[in-house]
């Protein structure tokens, strides 16, 4: 009877989840994309099948390779800007929010940008031909030679893409990267191959493929030829062995730059750093360093004799582990002290400083109720803080969907936020702890800045950057100030004069708007400069520069004589879409269930113990919206004549609670698993970060004795993340009970806790681990280093401390054979452990770790030699590979 109560539950979890889903995702499409939506995101779904079918044949042309009925899913994750190509499982997702600055925000449509961006990534990357494009079509995408590639390249020909469609948007028309280029030529760290295939942990950081892979690009297209980019994708795609590429560059992608470029890839790249140094030569920022921080600074602002910005940075204290820092500094411009005002675990975004000494900033938080799968239905909203900078004292005001705000004389807060659906903003007022919406506008509204009278915003129409307007809160309207095709941005109001930031020609510079006389003026030259604050009582103009090392703070005296004439640039000229109306046909959840056809088919040939061949097939696959993914072994021993399986499946069609469900019969006594987990807490700030509870059901023997072996495992697990401190903390408790039909009565404990805290530029590790389990049938143990065996037994609890630090930076690689070395840590540890008949076993001991990254990154190693003595003094050495 319990047999069949658990069989008819599972059911009834796949119809209603089915049930689910067929309500919920709709499709757009036509005979080369499948959109998938949520109910409401029709227009978006409508705009981005617009935009690709006006621009596919372009991108195609680029790469070489046309592809058909690419899942396209739209997503809302709140206020994060991005998008994912998955070529392996053929989706392609796109999230709904648009960027607001930053290299991605010099643009005029967003669903080109990305969608364009993306859809490059899936047409390059799946162009596969001859034999390769054979093993492709047989046994998926994971065999498309392109995939063998290093992310330079492949983030390399997606930007030139995006920055191919008009001459006012993606990042090779921005100037940032230029920018950055410039700050490497002039201190001479300009990257080598192997370190833009590789990523040290250095600014500019995961930025590193996108730089230097599209400008490399971009260098190739010129010099060589724009047809030459497809050719070797092609070529590339055809040939088998491009597979030992990621080894043995000289074997496959170096081989077939020869044959189109005449030239190994270590050399076109010398020959590009040689000429990023000719054309960056003499490049300098135009003004005085006043911050040596590096990495990235954003939002300064002056108050008196203090500065304060937002700063965003790393440190690596052990193998490939990494602190990220959010803080919020004040550095006294007269001591040039600084002190942290704030820390965070989330990301700020925006800084206020009022004439009453409160601080005001937004910060990220996480909650429910967003239209996506990826994030389990979780999105990102800002946190509106106040912090009194006299008592110190920190408080939340409230939150929404907060893309901008000022504080005004009245100390009424005005912010704006993005409509929802529709092209535009929101603006809204807040005062007294009572939220109250004005007017909508057709303009999004990135930037606000105000001071007496004037309120001051960047906002742009769709289909063009962000420009100068003066928002008048009484008649709901914006007045155009300054308006060209580039970006106008970062502003700050000082008096009558509006500083702002533009990039006119593809170089970031300070400008100021006089608001009387409406004259501009140019305030930098040349270099880099952004984010204006200006101190009028000593006409000092303080600005972000770019170096080497990352963004700091730069000041410099001004003149406002000399007056900048814009030019008038032409504006781009919108494209007409003509999508007929009979090309496009509607779908529902079924066009999802169709995309779960396997998208790994990985055949097996095994010599099993009977001295028998046997056969099989490995499987992976997924369905568009990531809502499901499974995986299955099959396989047939021609001696035993027995069919093994092994199938997993995980569900978030009840998002965000997740289903696991796994069936293996492997072994004599076929099993069964189902587990389920649900978060309970997940959030962004500083405290309790994630909790998760749930339950594991595994079954033994299922066919002949399905209760027999039957265990429960209830299991809660939490994270505490703090700026400079990370704490989890797992428990579990297995149950077996006779009353349910199993042969024994049992109640384990199963439980952990790591804490690690980042001390300067080294860590301090503590962990503790343990587990009482006396009805187990099988013994259990920890293993101590300095020792060869555990203290098997049924309870015992082990805790070791850990004291990290780096050594040497190393971050050197070589080409062939491709692997490189990045840092070097020393581990100093002690550790012990007793078991619940009082024996115990203690160590201390020291290791030595190198980062070493192998196939173009794809897998990392930690080497590791080390020593320990035990509790008998007995010395001993040891090497192990962690990976």
């Amino acid at each position: 009877m319990i047999k069949r109560i658990l069989l008819c539950s599972l059911l009834m979890i796949i119809f209603i989840s089915s049930a689910f889903g067929w309500m919920d995702w709709k499709t757009i499409k036509t005979d080369d994309f499948i959109v998938f939506y949520k109910p409401g995101y029709e227009n978006e779904a409508l705009e981005v099948l617009n935009i690709l079918e006006y621009y596919r044949k372009d991108i195609s042309s680029l790469t070489g390779n046309r592809i058909l009925h690419v899942p396209i899913v739209i997503e809302d994750i709140g206020q994060v800007t991005n998008g994912y190509t998955d070529p392996v499982f053929y989706n392609i997702h796109i999230y709904t929010y648009p960027p607001g600055g930053g290299e991605l925000g010099f643009l005029e449509n967003w669903w080109r940008e990305v969608a364009g961006h993306e859809y490059t990534h899936m047409t390059h990357l799946t162009n596969a031909k001859g034999v390769p494009g054979l093993l492709s079509s047989l046994f998926g995408n994971e065999f498309a030679p392109n995939l063998f590639l290093p992310s330079w390249m492949m983030e390399g020909i997606a930007v030139y893409s995006e920055s191919a469609r008009s001459l006012y948007e993606g990042r090779l028309n921005d100037g940032s990267f230029d920018a950055i280029l410039g700050a490497k030529v002039s201190e001479d760290t300009l990257p080598s191959i192997s370190d833009v295939t590789y990523t040290p942990p250095e600014y500019p950081s995961g930025t590193i493929p996108y730089l230097y892979g599209s400008e490399f690009t971009n260098y190739l297209a010129e010099k060589y030829g724009k047809d030459k980019l497809p050719r070797f994708y092609t070529s590339y795609g055809s040939s088998i062995l491009s597979y030992l590429s990621p080894v043995l560059p000289f074997i496959g992608m170096d081989r077939t730059a020869k044959t189109v470029f005449g030239k190994t890839f270590p050399e076109l790249f010398d020959e590009w750093r040689a000429y990023e140094k000719e054309k960056y030569r003499g490049w300098k920022i135009d003004g005085k360093m006043v911050t040596h921080n590096g990495w990235n600074i954003t939002s300064p602002m002056i108050r008196g004799e203090k500065l304060y910005y937002i700063r965003n940075y790393s440190v690596n204290t052990s193998v490939f582990n990494t602190f990220n820092f959010n803080e919020i500094v004040e550095k006294d411009l007269e001591t040039g002290r600084e002190r942290v005002v704030t820390s965070t675990t989330s990301h700020l975004t925006r800084l206020y400083i009022s004439n009453d000494d409160k601080l005001y900033y937004t910060v990220w938080e996480e909650k429910k109720g967003y239209a996506n799968a990826t994030s389990l239905g979780f999105g990102i909203y800002s946190l509106l803080c106040e912090k009194d900078l006299k008592t110190g004292k920190d408080k939340t005001l409230f939150g929404d969907a907060i893309r901008t705000f000022t504080i005004l004389d009245d100390d009424k807060i005005l912010y704006a936020k993005d409509r929802k659906h529709t092209f535009g903003s929101e603006v809204w007022e807040f005062y007294k702890d009572k939220r109250k919406k004005l007017f909508d506008t057709d303009y999004l509204i990135l930037e606000m800045t105000s001071e007496g009278n004037n309120i001051a915003v960047s906002a742009r129409k769709d289909w063009h950057n962000a420009g100068l307007f003066l928002l008048n809160v009484k008649t709901n309207s914006l007045k155009p100030l300054v308006n060209t095709p580039y970006y106008e941005g970062n502003i700050s109001l000082n008096g009558k004069k509006l500083f702002f930031t533009a990039n006119y020609n593809g170089v970031y510079g300070i400008f100021c708007c006089d608001l009387l006389t409406k004259k501009i003026y140019r305030l930098t030259n040349g270099g880099y400069a952004v984010s204006p604050a200006y101190d009028s009582e000593k006409n000092l103009l303080y600005f972000i520069g770019i170096n080497s090392n990352g963004t700091d703070i730069y000041q410099k005296a001004v003149k406002f004589s000399t007056q900048s004439t814009l030019k008038s640039f032409p504006f781009s000229v919108i494209p007409t879409f003509h999508l007929d109306k009979k090309d496009i046909s509607y779908g529902d959840y079924l066009d999802d269930l169709k995309t779960l056809f396997p998208a790994v088919r990985i055949p097996l040939l095994f010599y099993s113990d009977e001295r028998k061949w046997g056969i099989g097939a490995a499987l992976v696959g997924g369905d568009a919206v990531n809502e499901m993914s499974y995986n299955a072994v099959l396989a047939y021993d021609t001696g035993t004549q027995h069919l093994s399986t092994n199938v997993g499946i995980t569900s978030a069609f009840f998002a965000p609670l997740i289903t696991d469900l796994s069936f293996d019969t492997t072994d004599a006594s076929p099993s069964l698993s189902l587990g389920f987990s649900y978060p309970l807490i997940v959030k962004m700030n500083p405290g309790m970060s994630q909790l998760w509870a749930g339950v594991s059901i595994r079954m033994k023997d299922v066919f002949k004795h399905p209760l027999s072996h039957l265990e429960l495992t209830p299991l809660i697990s939490t994270s505490l993340r703090f700026p400079t401190t990370r704490i989890d903390i797992g428990l579990q408790i297995p149950l077996e009970r006779k009353a349910l039909g199993n042969d024994i009565d049992r109640t384990g404990y199963y439980a952990g806790l790591s804490l690690q805290r980042c001390v300067d530029e080294s860590e301090i590790k503590l962990g503790f681990n343990g587990f009482y389990d006396p009805d187990s049938p099988t013994l259990k143990g920890y293993i101590v280093r300095g020792y060869n065996n555990v203290l098997a037994s049924r309870g015992e609890i082990m805790g070791n401390i850990e004291y990290s630090l780096p050594l040497l930076k190393i971050r050197k690689g070589i080409w062939n054979p491709n692997i490189y070395l990045e840092d070097a840590y020393l581990k100093i540890f002690m550790e012990g452990v007793f078991d619940e008949e009082g024996e115990r076993r203690i160590s201390i001991g020291a290791e030595l770790s190198t980062g070493v990254k192998l196939l173009f990154g794809s897998v990392k190693l930690a080497p590791t030699v080390g020593i320990a003595v035990n509790g008998k003094n007995e010395v001993s050495w040891y090497y192990r590979i962690e990976f």
